[in-house]
């Protein structure tokens, strides 16, 4: 009973790479930044009061209200500017980052096709022609047409054979698991 099978593969078009994430919440932490730097171009507006009880004269009351505006803002809409080139720096990563991820998926899937062709054509040799090549042989062998070391040569090709057939199996086998990796 053979233990090492295929393992399910299924191509999908996620983007669940780390890497896009990051470089996704980079680009909200640059937007959130982009609104504060707004802010400091808005009028700001305050109001207070206080209270205060002297011994000898009783409460002292004040009521306080202010309306700051800001008049130099040069610099100010020169940080936002800066803060939106970033925004647009960030979103650009965004994109390679995910042009770099579907590269890497398309790289392992296609060598999941080589592989799984590898495997069928293995898997041919193993279920069709090597067992008529041994059984050929065989017959020939005991009919004294060709020699011992002509009948191991046979045999040697149908392990040769076995051992492709496992070592694409397993070639396959490590790709998916790379691709399962980078996929979740």
């Amino acid at each position: 009973a053979d233990s090492l099978i295929l393992l399910p593969y299924s191509s999908k078009e996620s983007f669940n790479s780390q890497n896009v994430q990051m470089a996704s919440q980079e680009i909200s932490k640059q937007e959130a930044n982009l609104n504060v730097l707004k802010s400091a171009l808005k009028p700001d507006f305050n109001v207070g009061y206080s209270a205060q009880n002297y011994f000898d004269g009783g409460w002292l009351h004040g009521l306080q209200a202010g309306v700051e505006l800001p008049l130099f803002n040069k610099q100010s809409k020169q940080k936002i500017e800066a803060q939106k080139l970033q925004i647009e720096v960030g979103k650009a990563v965004v994109e390679a980052e995910k042009l770099q991820f579907q590269q890497e998926l398309l790289s392992i899937d296609n060598a999941l096709k080589l592989y799984e062709a590898g495997v069928l054509y293995y898997q041919e040799q193993l279920e069709l022609i090597t067992p008529e090549i041994e059984r050929i042989s065989q017959l020939n062998y005991k009919a004294g047409e060709i020699s011992y070391l002509e009948l191991l040569n046979t045999l040697t090709i149908s392990a040769k054979n076995n051992m492709g057939y496992w070592d694409q199996v397993l070639a396959y086998n490590k790709t998916v698991v790379v691709y399962q990796f980078f996929n979740n």
